[in-house]
């Protein structure tokens, strides 16, 4: 198989697909968290914590802040954070390797 990146707005259906990721042993190189119906804060922590609880050992960068051709649209129904009601532990987006693109 060849390598696999994602790039994800991590709420409850990204969530769920890294999960059938990890139990059918598919491990991406590396994870890209960008807004999408949530904020670049929510996602990259989502991202983050999800690939912690799975123990998946990749890199999570984050990616765009906002789209990148149509106006920014944020939706709750995947709750406030982006994943329902679950809270993961705070992460930075500083002093990531590739910074924020703006």
């Amino acid at each position: 198989m060849g390598k696999l990146i994602l790039n994800v707005d991590t709420g409850i259906d990204d969530a769920f697909a890294m999960i059938l990721l990890n139990k059918y042993r598919i491990f991406p190189e590396f994870i890209v968290a960008a807004s999408g119906n949530s904020t670049l804060e929510n996602t990259y922590r989502n991202t983050t914590g999800i690939t912690n609880l799975l123990q998946l050992g990749c890199p999570v960068y984050p990616g765009s802040y906002k789209p990148l051709v149509r106006h920014h649209y944020l939706e709750d129904f995947h709750g406030e954070n982006g994943i329902g009601c679950y809270e993961f532990d705070e992460v930075s987006l500083e002093n990531q390797p590739n910074g924020i693109i703006k």
